[in-house]
């Protein structure tokens, strides 16, 4: 199907569609986009100028290790999937090229601080982000960061405080000393899993042991200590 373009704003629309289709993806060259056109004499150069790249200053962009520097961006509105997601976030580490690419349902600060926190707890903090978004949309993310590794820390040490047992042992007592997983590994199954008694010399409030093992002194934690009650008699 052929359509005759007159005006000079139907022809920069056609000629935009031909060379860059949002929809389908398709980006075209120069030569691909003529071979789409069919008009006057004046085509060609109206394709060259409309393919023709901008020539912009670079600036490189110096990483020395991995996972120090990352790239984010944002692809989308895309056609909603299954679970109603939108949106694609891809991360690079520009100094490996790896790319890694999350499906959000949408483009909010919340949604993609989410999966950025995500990502550097499994593998650390970084020292720089760089995107494209705007200072803006950057400093509420980077603020959703800070609040959820708050949160994340607060949650931590509730958690640790819970399993804190209270520590029973004081200096002076008789304690034993259990197997290492190394020593329980290689040792008989049926040979007792602690050493001792031994004499406890010292405990701190955050549960490390001083022991007196053979005239040397050990550190280790409380965990692995088990109090030795003599018998009587």
């Amino acid at each position: 199907m052929r359509l005759v373009v007159l005006s000079e704003d139907q022809k920069k629309t056609i000629l935009q569609e031909c060379h860059n289709n949002p929809g389908t993806g398709n980006h075209s060259g120069v030569r691909a986009t003529r071979d789409k056109v069919v008009a006057g004499s004046d085509a060609a150069t109206d394709v060259s100028s409309m393919t023709q790249s901008k020539q912009c200053p670079l600036h490189p962009i110096k990483v020395k290790e991995p996972w120090a520097v990352l790239g984010m961006d944002l692809i989308g509105p895309l056609k909603p999937t299954e679970r109603s997601h939108m949106y694609v976030l891809t991360i690079t580490d520009l100094y490996t090229k790896w790319v890694m690419a999350e499906p959000l349902q949408t483009a909010s600060t919340v949604d993609v601080a989410t999966a950025l926190v995500g990502k550097l707890y499994l593998f650390g903090m970084v020292k720089k982000i760089i995107s494209d978004r705007g200072r803006e949309f950057v400093n509420e993310a980077c603020s959703n960061i800070e609040r959820a590794q708050a949160k994340q820390k607060k949650h931590f040490e509730a958690k640790k405080r819970k399993r804190v047992r209270k520590c029973l042992l004081e200096a002076g007592d008789d304690v034993l000393i259990g197997e290492t997983p190394l020593e329980r590994k290689k040792g008989n199954s049926l040979q007792n899993k602690h050493k001792g008694p031994f004499t406890l010399t010292s405990v701190t409030n955050k549960g490390v042991a001083t022991v007196r093992v053979e005239g040397k002194i050990q550190k280790m934690n409380v965990s692995h200590l088990r109090p030795y009650l003599r018998p009587k008699g």
